[in-house]
């Protein structure tokens, strides 16, 4: 009980820190601003314009950490449907591995960095799978999936503690891509199989 409540309090602080940030990227043109947090905010408009094209997804908060340079970038994600842990991994790890491509082409921000090439340890999307109306599906397998500490935390939704949800499975980042890309090999070689 008390690590997940521990966990969320610290899904709820990582969010009110990027809320913080992100108020601060949205004054990005004030003179006391570093010029890094307009490029972020470009970055940042950039990926969440594509994932709301590309899978239907919405924005919930962006922000990140950037007392000096850019140390991390977070975006929180939100999908109005249910989803399977098969389904929650490949749509998290989609998005953070093209938010990282983002980050990395985005020529202006590199030397602004904490390390360049960035990587996907400090992008950190979070997804969370609603009903219209902030209600989460008492029926579906997953209902918030975090990175964080590299790796992926997902939640499910808990009758018990409805505000707190329940950890049903964490796993390291690495190895979630790695099952992501051999699902999307397998699928391309059966599609080039039925040519």
């Amino acid at each position: 009980m008390v690590a997940r409540v521990s966990f969320f309090g610290m899904i709820i602080l990582t969010l009110f820190m990027g809320l913080q940030a992100s108020t601060k990227n949205d004054d990005a043109d004030d003179d006391d601003s570093p010029i890094y947090t307009r490029y972020v905010a470009e970055i940042t408009s950039a990926f969440i314009k594509e994932m709301h094209k590309k899978y239907g997804l919405y924005c919930g908060a962006s922000g990140g950490s950037m007392p000096y340079d850019v140390e991390e970038i977070t975006v929180q994600l939100v999908a109005y449907r249910s989803a399977t842990i098969e389904q929650a991994r490949e749509l998290e790890v989609k998005a953070t591995e093209r938010f990282v491509q983002i980050i990395n082409a985005h020529e202006k921000i590199r030397p602004f960095l904490r390390e360049y090439p960035f990587p996907a340890s400090r992008a950190r999307i979070t997804l969370s799978f609603e009903k219209k109306g902030d209600l989460f599906f008492a029926d579906s397998e997953v209902e918030f999936v975090c990175h964080a500490k590299n790796k992926l935390h997902y939640l499910a939704y808990d009758p018990d503690h409805p505000y707190v949800g329940k950890l049903i499975k964490e796993e390291p980042y690495e190895e979630a891509l790695k099952i992501v890309q051999s699902n999307a090999a397998k699928n391309d070689s059966q599609k080039s199989k039925a040519i």
